[in-house]
């Protein structure tokens, strides 16, 4: 068999048949200027060839990305064929599929948990005895943003109750802080009426 014939059953170049010849991936006997290669020795050099994918087979089999397979191969789950090619054994693919579905399953319940632990904060007020208004309607009703009205419960003076990621503000405690702050603004207004 010719190093043409060998390219074409391999898929590969002439010149990379004649390097696997160099490296002794294949028997063959140099006559006349051409190498002539043992056909058995290319049905082996096939059957080993099954037995690898490359790392881009090795992602679309797992149903993964490359960097994923790149990483199982860092981490020990996946073996890589030693030498110049970048290959991964076809047996350790099943093993990353089941993996990477794992890591999928795990994801899927963390992204259920986390709706979960939304729709708690997306709960209604902390009790149905007061009236309670959330940031945004307290920024509404003050005049100001709600990272103004976060920031005022933050340094404590503005009370609030934390249920869950949110904050509420009782209507008392809004009332008392909209009062507060006309007075405020009328003495400062006062002052700016009143003569020197």
């Amino acid at each position: 068999m010719t190093t043409a014939e060998a390219a074409v059953a391999l898929g590969v170049s002439r010149a990379m048949v004649v390097r696997r010849i160099q490296l002794g991936e294949l028997t063959a006997v140099r006559h006349r200027e051409r190498w002539w290669i043992d056909p058995s020795s290319l049905e082996d050099l096939v059957a080993r060839e099954a037995q690898w994918v490359s790392i881009g087979e090795a992602a679309r089999l797992a149903g993964c990305t490359r960097g994923r397979v790149l990483r199982a191969v860092t981490d020990g789950t996946l073996s890589q064929r030693p030498g110049t090619r970048a290959s991964i054994a076809r047996g350790d693919v099943d093993a990353l599929r089941r993996l990477v579905d794992d890591e999928r399953a795990a994801a899927e319940r963390r992204r259920r948990a986390a709706e979960a632990a939304e729709s708690a904060r997306a709960a209604g007020p902390p009790d149905a005895e007061h009236r309670w208004y959330t940031t945004e309607q307290a920024a509404g009703l003050l005049g100001c943003s709600s990272g103004w009205v976060r920031l005022m419960v933050a340094q404590e003076r503005l009370p609030a109750t934390r249920v869950g990621a949110r904050n509420w503000i009782r209507e008392g405690h809004l009332l008392q802080r909209i009062g507060a702050q006309a007075f405020l603004e009328a003495a400062a207004h006062a002052e700016e009426i009143t003569p020197p």
